[in-house]
């Protein structure tokens, strides 16, 4: 049962807390530090859901991007706003590049074909 008269932080952290029993649980806290591996950030998500009635879209991919409970607090205000496309926040650099390389990389012929078709492999 969501409590609406709490902030946003405090609703997160309620959230959180049925999922990380840790007295260090702030909203500056690592989720690493935290203890929290990758099912516990998809139990959290879970919690979150519930407690403010979102669905937090988007794939298992873009946990990495949870580092602390304050990126959680900041999706949850950013779907709230409205902007349902960016509770996972803005991409990274690195993450761009390696979809460009990655879709780079699918496009290129193999490079294992080296050899002129005809042609019997050397000895």
């Amino acid at each position: 049962m969501s409590d609406s008269s709490l902030s946003t932080q405090e609703r997160v952290l309620k959230a959180m807390s049925n999922v990380i029993t840790s007295d260090e649980l702030q909203v500056e806290s690592s989720l690493e530090e935290l203890g929290v591996d990758s099912l516990a950030a998809i139990e959290i998500l879970f919690e979150v859901e519930e407690e403010f009635d979102i669905n937090i879209s988007g794939d298992s991919n873009k946990m990495h991007r949870l580092k602390t409970v304050r990126d959680v607090v900041e999706g949850v205000e950013r779907l709230l706003a409205g902007d349902e496309a960016s509770f996972w926040g803005e991409e990274t650099e690195e993450e761009k590049q390696a979809a460009i390389d990655a879709a780079a990389a699918a496009a290129s012929p193999d490079s294992a074909k080296d050899e002129t078709p005809g042609e019997a492999p050397s000895a």
